[in-house]
C-alpha cells in the first residue's frame, strides 16, 4: 500500500489554501504543529479532503465582506 507524508501534505495544501484566498491585507498567519506521520492513501485521501472544506470555509466566511469587495 502506497503512504504518504500527512504534515508535508497538510504543509503544501493549506499553504495553497492561503494563496489562494487573499483576503484584508493579503496577509493570513496559519502555524501549523505537525508531527512527520505517513498514512495509507484510503486514509489520507478523505482526511484531505475534510482538512481542506475546513480551512477553505474558514478563510471564506472569516472575512465576507473583503470577498465581496475583491470580486465585484
Amino acid at each position: 500500500m502506497e503512504t504518504l507524508d500527512f504534515a508535508f501534505y497538510l504543509r503544501k495544501l493549506t499553504g495553497d489554501l492561503l494563496s489562494s484566498y487573499i483576503v484584508g491585507n493579503g496577509k493570513i498567519d496559519l502555524k501549523l504543529d505537525l508531527e512527520q506521520i505517513y498514512l495509507g492513501m484510503d486514509t489520507a485521501v478523505p482526511l484531505g479532503i475534510i482538512v481542506n472544506e475546513l480551512v477553505s470555509n474558514s478563510l471564506k466566511h472569516a472575512f465576507p465582506r473583503e470577498r465581496k469587495e475583491k470580486s465585484a
